[in-house]
């Protein structure tokens, strides 16, 4: 029944995350017109390789 919840909160983030996505794309396009792009996007690689390891590191046999 634990996997039926995941999914349920996979589904509940998935919106917002693509209008977050949308959102980050925008001000990368308006980024790129006053030349900070690197800055921006080494921001947001950073940050998905944060969440991801941090992701993977969790340990889900505790509870």
């Amino acid at each position: 029944m634990k996997g039926v919840y995941r999914n349920i909160k996979v589904a509940g983030w998935t919106i917002p995350s693509i209008l977050l996505l949308a959102l980050i794309m925008y001000l990368i396009f308006v980024a790129k017109t006053i030349s900070i792009a690197p800055a921006i996007l080494t921001a947001i690689t950073t940050f998905t390789v944060v969440a991801i390891v941090n992701w993977l590191m969790t340990d889900d046999s505790k509870t």
